[in-house]
């Protein structure tokens, strides 16, 4: 906490420093608009001279602000390989689309274009950058930083939603790569839990609710399913880290209203969930158990194989959410975590739904 108060103090010193150095800067009224010749001219042209200055000042000092920033949408312009290294999307055209569509739900300010804006939100779910950093790239206050992260992570979460889609049975037969349709002819999805470390909480119940065992940290968890193709299909809130895979997948998510009889659904070991599975007719394929016994049969040996080897997709499209989008890498503050006073949604399930709609604008997620 001191690290990060210093932190905080030396880039208000800096700051400070700045805006002297600026006005230093400026062009001084005298400089602009001579005593002299103002004394010389009526009362109207006097108050239009005054307003030039006024006028000029504000120019130069926008024009010294600018030079301060470090970063804009501008270094990224036509430029693919800049625009996936800093934003995760393939390409500029892909950026300026989503720009357009989710733009219209985001009220301006005077501080930066709304490109900036999107560019600086996509920064730190790309790279995990810090509020602080953002600040001094961009050349704005941390408050300002933050207020436009909130506003467009509600916009973008909003807009984009509808790219995390479960598709029909028929859509997902189409789709499915043939080594699956001949194994798995009716698989639907392929389910797995994933976990995001969070600070440690100050309260004794949201600090137990929190901590996993299997990670050893305070962690927020989800459930992902992907689609037969490799695209996120479904994306469930996020619960402590406490809560296990059984109890998560039936009772918390949601994940079963999207059951349709007939479905087929792979999923680990730690899945036992084939009773709640089959009351909405689907079947659940897991790992094979020995049960006691002293080696698996044949049959269950090869069946376990096929299963890791179609299983093994949702890890890589987990791991490349998280590589793609690093702020799911990182801890997360519990300021995150909150709902805002206004939505019932929490940060960090917007922040998740967006990370994943965006993979989802990959050409193809894993080959």
């Amino acid at each position: 906490m001191e690290d990060e108060n210093e932190e905080v103090s030396l880039l208000q010193d800096i700051s400070a420093a700045e805006d002297e150095r600026m006005e230093a800067l400026l062009p001084q009224d005298k400089d602009i608009c001579p005593t002299d010749d103002l004394s010389n001219n009526s009362t109207t042209e006097s108050k239009e001279h005054k307003e030039l200055v006024t006028m000029r000042l504000k120019v130069a000092k926008l024009e010294l602000r600018l030079k301060k920033v470090t970063f804009s949408v501008e270094l990224l312009k036509d430029n693919d390989k800049l625009v996936l290294l800093y934003t995760g999307l393939p390409s500029w055209p892909v950026f300026m689309h989503t720009f357009q569509f989710v733009s219209k739900f985001v009220t301006p300010s005077l501080v930066l274009s709304l490109e900036d804006e999107m560019l600086l939100t996509l920064l730190r779910l790309r790279l995990d950058l810090t509020l602080n950093d953002l600040a001094v790239r961009f050349a704005v206050s941390l408050p300002t930083v933050s207020r436009i992260f909130d506003k467009w992570i509600d916009a973008l979460y909003a807009c984009l939603q509808f790219l995390i889609k479960w598709p029909s049975g028929e859509i997902c037969t189409q789709n499915m790569p043939p080594f699956i349709k001949e194994l798995y002819p009716a698989r639907r999805c392929i389910i797995d839990c994933t976990e995001i470390f969070i600070e440690k909480p100050s309260g004794y119940v949201t600090r137990s609710k929190t901590f996993s065992n299997y990670k050893k940290h305070n962690t927020a968890k989800l459930l992902i399913a992907i689609t037969p193709s490799r695209s996120i299909s479904f994306v469930s809130k996020c619960w402590g880290g406490k809560v296990s895979d059984k109890v998560l997948t039936p009772q918390e998510s949601g994940f079963l209203s999207l059951l349709e009889r007939g479905d087929v659904v792979l999923a680990d070991r730690g899945f036992t969930i084939s009773d709640d599975v089959g009351l909405v007719g689907a079947k659940l394929e897991i790992p094979a158990f020995t049960r006691g016994k002293g080696q698996l049969s044949q049959r269950d040996v090869e069946m376990t194989k096929n299963l890791s080897h179609v299983r093994v997709h949702v890890e890589r499209v987990i791991g490349l959410l998280k590589m793609k989008y690093k702020i799911l890498k990182g801890t997360l503050p519990i300021c995150i975590l909150k709902h805002k006073s206004d939505s019932n949604v929490a940060n960090i399930d917007k922040i998740v739904t967006v990370c994943a709609a965006l993979t989802n604008l990959s050409k193809c997620i894993i080959k």
